[in-house]
């Protein structure tokens, strides 16, 4: 889990292969204090701005956060999870296309930054 994060620093995913169709974003991600937030970009487009990240009174503690919806075309695809404000903990980000009718989705998980190599990830870059 990657926690404490800075305001302005942000993880990105390249090269993640995704068939065309429309995606549901969600983060398990928590903050210790109220009026955390965060956002996703998809290939340099902001999904939705400010999500607000649960306050789940610990650093260690995430919960399900939803993101956005994106309609993407079959392809490589860059996906940037920005923090807006400090103190935010991140566990991983579930793609889930919103037809798949199996419930089965790609999940994004931070284990030990930078070998992230899950679902097509080449590599995850955190830029601080």
């Amino acid at each position: 889990m990657l926690e404490t994060t800075a305001a302005g620093e942000w993880i990105q995913y390249t090269n993640v292969w995704l068939s065309a169709g429309s995606y549901r974003f969600t983060a398990n991600a928590g903050s210790p204090a109220a009026g955390a937030t965060i956002h996703l970009e998809v290939d340099g487009a902001n999904l939705a701005m400010a999500v607000a990240v649960p306050n789940t009174g610990r650093a260690d503690t995430v919960a399900p956060v939803h993101l956005g919806h994106a309609s993407l075309s079959q392809g490589y695809h860059t996906l940037r999870i920005v923090f807006e404000t400090s103190g935010i903990s991140l566990d991983w980000l579930i793609l889930r296309k919103d037809t798949d009718t199996n419930s089965q989705r790609q999940s994004l998980r931070h284990r030990s930054l930078p070998a992230l190599d899950e679902w097509n990830v080449d590599r995850a870059d955190r830029i601080i």
